[in-house]
């Protein structure tokens, strides 16, 4: 039995192609796409139509997201938004107009997918943990961190959400973090997905790593209009998927509250955030 697990696409169409091809010629018995298919990326709309023909002609599955639920949310109107919040989400709301609306089907997708093995054991896949799909797994949390976030703890554990490759045991259960499609933050830019095999009455987890063509991706981000549209934001997203490094939560850490309090605009944050780590953007 073999299973490919694909987190974290993000827009990023370029590759997604690269990681369908080679499970494509893999084979595996089933596909499950961990959520965040959209947002933070130029092409939620084509990634969305690629992952949905493969849901309804190939038998995938997919769990739902954070950004499936940050686009979703913009089919009803939001008056009680500030004006730094608008800045703040501006990306979700482009997302959302990329797919013209078509967000319905986000809120019928399930938070977790549960597989049962050959020896009757519990698969389960969910975009983050069992505390909520923004709470999700770091390669450094302790195993008193963690095993709350898997509880009832299943013989195999598959995650996203933190865009981190790691595979891990926590007392009889593999915990594995197929990282991100889109935009991995592990410093290394290339795309990837989880195998799961099931061998010699055991699983074990495989994390895949293939390069792909950033090029082509880069020239989305440029011509696609999400850095016009998509706000400071949407700028910070763009550097992460360029360093393959985090950046969105050290600028939380320094601005996000000053942002949320009006202290300073969210523009003028990653500015300062920019400056702070002697970083230019150069598009």
């Amino acid at each position: 039995m073999k299973i490919a697990v694909l987190s974290d696409i993000h827009g990023n169409l370029p590759a997604l192609e690269v990681v369908m091809a080679h499970i494509d010629q893999s084979r595996p018995d089933q596909v499950v796409v961990n959520g965040d298919v959209v947002n933070r990326g130029p092409q939620p709309a084509e990634c969305w139509q690629c992952i949905r023909e493969r849901l309804t002609r190939d038998g995938w599955l997919m769990t739902r997201g954070n950004h499936e639920e940050y686009v979703a949310a913009w089919a009803v109107p939001r008056p009680e938004l500030t004006q730094a919040e608008q800045d703040l989400f501006r990306s979700s709301r482009w997302a959302y107009h990329q797919l013209h609306g078509d967000v319905a089907a986000f809120g019928r997708l399930p938070d977790r997918i549960s597989l049962t093995a050959p020896d009757n054991g519990e698969i389960r896949i969910t975009h983050a943990s069992m505390l909520g799909n923004s709470n999700g797994f770091l390669p450094w949390h302790t195993d008193e961190q963690i095993r709350p976030k898997i509880a009832p703890p299943p013989v195999v554990f598959v995650t996203g959400h933190t865009h981190r490759f790691f595979v891990r045991q926590i007392d009889d259960t593999l915990l594995v973090n197929a990282g991100s499609v889109g935009c991995p933050l592990d410093g290394n830019s290339h795309t990837g997905y989880a195998e799961l095999i099931w061998h010699n009455d055991a699983w074990q987890a495989n994390l895949i790593r293939l390069p792909y063509d950033r090029d082509a991706t880069y020239h989305h981000f440029t011509e696609s209009g999400f850095l016009d549209e998509a706000g400071p934001s949407g700028l910070l997203m763009y550097l992460e998927w360029l360093d393959a490094l985090p950046h969105m939560p050290g600028w939380g850490r320094a601005y996000g509250d000053k942002v949320q309090t009006g202290q300073i605009t969210a523009h003028d944050s990653v500015a300062a955030y920019l400056d702070s780590i002697g970083r230019t953007v150069e598009l």
